[in-house]
């Protein structure tokens, strides 16, 4: 009797190697071995959870800004129109153009729907140690942005 269980026994191992799911098997295993070694090494599994939780969690964050800057398109109308003018000189390159220039492209432009400007300087403000940035925008800028 013993030697028919025995022979049974390899029958139905032979027959579970044959059936291609022994990986689930193997991988069940591991569980159950991963799960009783964290169960009895508490300070080991306290440590490798909290370090797994921030990691996730910076780069959820790190990706959601991300996303904001980089991925999503600008909640402009018709941001493909969009053009930067800037200035350039052998000696000096600027974002910032003046506004007598911006005026007068303005005034001129027959290509341009709208120009608009904005320029960032630093303010102080009374009662403050030290000047905040601030930007000055034309009176136009979210009107023509549809923002």
């Amino acid at each position: 009797m013993f030697v028919a269980c025995q022979s049974l026994h390899h029958l139905a191992a032979d027959a579970r190697g044959a059936w291609g799911w022994t990986w689930i098997d193997r991988f069940a295993q591991d569980l159950r071995y991963a799960a009783r070694r964290l169960r009895n090494s508490t300070g080991f599994t306290l440590i490798a959870v909290l370090m797994l939780a921030i990691g996730i969690g910076i780069n959820v964050a790190v990706f959601g800004f991300f996303d904001l800057m980089v991925l999503r398109p600008l909640i402009v109308r018709d941001p493909s129109t969009l053009l930067r003018f800037h200035r350039r000189s052998p000696r000096n390159y600027a974002f910032a153009l003046p506004y007598p220039e911006m005026a007068l492209f303005r005034e001129h432009s027959r290509t341009l729907s709208a120009v608009l400007a904005l320029n960032t300087t630093k303010v102080a403000v009374a009662g403050e140690e030290r000047q905040i940035d601030a930007d000055f925008v034309t009176a136009n800028f979210f009107s023509d942005l549809g923002a």
